[in-house]
């Protein structure tokens, strides 16, 4: 019987696919009669594809009739990741002559009743394209449904604190017993619930008091069954376990030396609202406690900046007939003093002077100051000069401010009164306590003065 050969390749050898095996299948699809009698050729042809694509196979023909031959094509194969076999069809082709042909020789006729002028090995290309293509898109889900799984998974060993136990004490060997009983013959493995927590018997024993057996080493805590919601302290405490008070709803927490319960919050049941409970703070003026764990409390805070600034200030004094007004009360911790002058003015024209006090007694010498009023200036060195007026009875208003040298007596001072501006310095050589005005030798017809100080 003539037959014609048939042979690869399948794919081109520089092209992959994620299979561990393939086939090619060819079954026959149409046979002319002979004198009206039909022949047949029984099963299909499976013919085994090599890794480079290739295959070979003889395929009978017709020797009487009109000499058509038609055979149906397959293309059969297993993915790597081990699922059934899986056939794609490829279409019908016809065979008309003895010889060998390459699958791209091929004209096929129809694919699954559907007209086709495409060769053999081009259709088999596409449908290995589609295959890949679908088997890409597979894996993408399975990678996406395998991440969602494993966050799944973590949420639950993260929360699910007695399947963790469950997991360590092999679950298959555990038997639950419900709640406690005393008088109770109780063996390895058995697993009780007493006061809202479970517990795993360690030893075969008769239950007699439950503490008794506990300390006694019987028992070993197993996992809390509610997180122990209740209303009444429970008997049997922990460190570092959590209770909370149904009867005051305030969630508890117990001390690492288990001596104690300390309060984390407050639920308002009504309002479904949590309050966190207050830490300790400190309520002192002037900050005297070194810590570093208990914070101050807002009175606190507020009465320690007013007494480095709003309280820290002199009364008002009237300068009006004085010569000279000195100001005391300079506290040893003060950084910056400010001398508030308001519309003060001499009996005559003359500079005013500013002298700092260490103990009590003016510093009169050692300065060096300077003070400008329009094209007129003046320097002193007996105290901080306040260039004024040469008019008599002109109030004169501002601001001088002393600046403490960190690490040193010196002061370092700046003004701007009236049309007067400028500044100095001065070793006071001690702690300056006071400030005094002066006015040069005349006394003052007019205006106040206070001082204020703060670090």
């Amino acid at each position: 019987m003539p037959t014609a050969t048939i042979t690869g390749p399948v794919y081109g050898v520089s092209q992959t696919f994620d299979f561990i095996s393939m086939s090619i299948v060819f079954e026959l699809s149409h046979w002319d009669s002979i004198d009206d009698v039909g022949l047949i050729a029984s099963g299909p042809i499976i013919v085994p594809v090599d890794e480079n694509g290739q295959f070979s196979v003889d395929l009978v023909l017709n020797s009487a009739g009109s000499q058509v031959t038609n055979y149906q094509c397959f293309l059969q194969y297993r993915r790597t990741d081990g699922t059934e076999w899986i056939r794609e069809p490829i279409g019908v082709f016809s065979l008309s002559a003895e010889g060998t042909y390459q699958l791209s020789d091929l004209t096929i006729i129809s694919v699954e009743g559907v007209s086709s002028s495409l060769d053999v090995y081009t259709q088999i290309l596409s449908v290995l394209d589609s295959v890949n293509s679908g088997i890409s898109t597979t894996n993408a889900n399975v990678t996406s449904s395998n991440a969602i799984l494993s966050d799944a998974n973590q949420v639950l060993t993260d929360t699910n604190t007695v399947y963790q136990n469950l997991q360590s004490y092999g679950s298959t060997f555990l038997k639950f017993k419900n709640d406690w009983v005393t008088s109770t013959a109780y063996i390895v493995n058995d697993v009780i619930i007493y006061e809202d927590f479970l517990y795993i018997c360690l030893v075969d024993h008769t239950s007699d008091v439950f503490s008794t057996d506990l300390t006694a080493s019987n028992w070993e805590l197993f996992s809390s069954v509610s997180g122990l919601t209740k209303g009444t302290e429970p008997s049997l405490t922990y460190a570092s376990m959590l209770w909370y008070d149904t009867a005051n709803n305030i969630l508890k927490m117990r001390s690492e030396a288990n001596d104690a319960w300390a309060d984390i919050g407050t639920f308002d049941q009504v309002n479904n609202t949590f309050t966190a409970a207050l830490v300790e703070v400190l309520n002192e003026n002037d900050f005297a406690t070194d810590s570093e764990t208990q914070p101050p409390s807002q009175q606190s805070v507020t009465a320690y900046g007013d007494a480095r600034w709003l309280a820290n200030e002199s009364a008002v004094t009237s300068l009006i007939g004085s010569e000279s007004v000195t100001f005391t009360g300079i506290p040893s911790w003060a950084r910056q003093v400010e001398l508030v002058i308001k519309r003060a003015s001499a009996t005559t024209g003359i500079d005013f002077l500013v002298q700092v006090q260490v103990g009590g007694s003016d510093v009169t010498t050692g300065y060096y100051s300077q003070s400008a009023s329009n094209s007129a200036s003046n320097g002193l060195t007996t105290g901080m000069v306040i260039e004024a007026s040469s008019t008599a009875s002109l109030d004169t208003s501002g601001v001088m401010t002393f600046f403490k040298e960190p690490g040193t007596n010196t002061w370092v001072s700046c003004h701007a009164i009236g049309f007067a501006a400028g500044g100095g310095d001065v070793d006071a050589g001690g702690v300056v306590d006071g400030l005094t005005l002066i006015a040069s030798g005349t006394t003052f017809d007019n205006g106040s003065a206070f001082i204020r100080w703060r670090r």
